[in-house]
């Protein structure tokens, strides 16, 4: 008896997962945006980079062609100074102003992405460098992953 239950649960448990309609949010098939145009302004490298990952999310049969316009600013201010006033810390500010155009409507979209992150300073200024350019490199990658998710969430249909 106690065998007989354990088959039927082995049989009925994937069947019933495998016809639950999950579907994944964040990668579907089908792309629903077109980016005919991105205009960069700004800290270039940034922009530029941000604007290689957006277009990843494009697809020439979208049903929403798009024209985008991004403003990329980076700041860096201190964040702690020890004792004797030297800086041990810094705090690196990205700040993307994004606004969407639907070519197809004429609806525009404004919308602001911020992140932040705090770096240490080390003994050689080479470090210090490396550290914020990681830094930066690792806001830039959220902030495009935050950008590409409200854009695809927006014009999910």
């Amino acid at each position: 008896m106690r065998k007989k239950i354990i088959i039927s649960l082995i049989i009925l448990i994937p069947f019933f997962l495998s016809s639950c309609g999950y579907k994944r949010l964040y990668e579907s098939d089908e792309k629903k945006i077109y980016i005919e145009n991105i205009v960069v302004e700004g800290n270039k490298r940034i922009a530029n980079s941000l604007k290689n990952d957006i277009l990843l999310s494009s697809s020439p049969k979208a049903s929403n062609i798009l024209n985008i316009s991004l403003n990329v600013d980076k700041s860096k201010t201190v964040k702690d100074k020890n004792k004797s006033g030297k800086i041990t810390r810094y705090t690196v500010f990205i700040n993307a102003k994004i606004i969407i155009e639907n070519i197809k409507t004429s609806k525009k979209i404004e919308r602001n992405f911020e992140k932040s992150d705090v770096y240490e300073v080390l003994n050689s200024p080479s470090e210090t460098l490396s550290n914020e350019k990681n830094s930066v490199k690792n806001l830039t990658k959220n902030l495009s992953e935050d950008i590409t998710n409200f854009i695809n969430f927006y014009y999910k249909d």
